[in-house]
């Protein structure tokens, strides 16, 4: 009966198992959302396991005290080596052996467990890492081009959650400060210039591979007689990842 009630956990173990020893080959964070539920199922399953475990660990240690403790009592009072006492003392040894035996296999099968739990862990903190990494969608510095007159500069941008912020030089020598929003791929920045203040803002979409954004700027200085509105494109500069 205990067999057969264990049995669908283990199955499950062995399925989840499978599932992390084939992650997908493009490690797109739908693959690695569904590796974290994977790994924060098979980590309750495994503490669930450890704690049972525990508790068995804790229960022989009780019957291990209390066979050592009657073994000693029958030593300390016997007064004289009948075949009776003799015989309750082998018997209550062999208790303490066998008890002791159990307890290390337990032991053993308990480290087991705690080195795969972190293990599991280890894996899941690097996940976890990854999906932060890629809700920083932003973060990063890019290459930006205004056109129609195809002005270049450079933007740096931090974000946290869907707030961004940053600054910005343009070829031409205007620089300042970003503001903005960063909601569902689309994007929304503020262009805050040093010396003016607030000169515009660019309006775009996030590429699926998170490298490109491309979209509108908009002027608010409507009395220049210039260009107030064209296409833009903000390129991210790939940075370095060798130590």
């Amino acid at each position: 009966m205990e067999d057969r009630r264990r049995r669908p956990l283990w199955i499950l173990l062995a399925l989840m198992a499978f599932a992390l020893a084939c992650p997908a080959a493009d490690g797109t964070v739908e693959a690695n959302r569904v590796r974290q539920v994977t790994l924060d199922t098979l980590l309750s399953a495994r503490r669930a396991i450890l704690k049972s475990k525990s508790n068995t660990l804790s229960q022989l240690d009780t019957q291990l005290r209390e066979a050592m403790t009657a073994t000693t009592q029958v030593a300390v009072d016997g007064d004289s080596a009948t075949p009776e006492r003799l015989g309750e003392m082998l018997k209550r040894t062999v208790r303490v052996q066998n008890l002791l035996a159990q307890r290390v296999l337990l032991l053993q099968s308990i480290q087991e467990d705690t080195n795969e739990i972190a293990g599991l862990q280890s894996e899941l903190d690097r996940v976890k890492s990854s999906l932060d990494r890629s809700r920083q969608v932003m973060e990063g510095h890019w290459n930006v081009t205004l056109m129609p007159a195809g002005t270049r500069g450079d933007f740096y941008i931090s974000q946290n959650g869907t707030i961004l912020t940053g600054d910005y030089r343009l070829e031409n020598g205007q620089s300042g400060s970003l503001q903005g929003l960063f909601v569902k791929d689309q994007i929304v920045l503020e262009r805050i210039d040093a010396t003016f203040g607030k000169m515009g803002r660019l309006e775009g979409a996030v590429s699926k591979d998170r490298v490109t954004v491309k979209g509108t700027w908009y002027s608010y200085d409507l009395s220049s007689g210039q260009q107030v509105t064209g296409p833009f494109t903000l390129d991210k500069v790939q940075e370095d990842q060798s130590p």
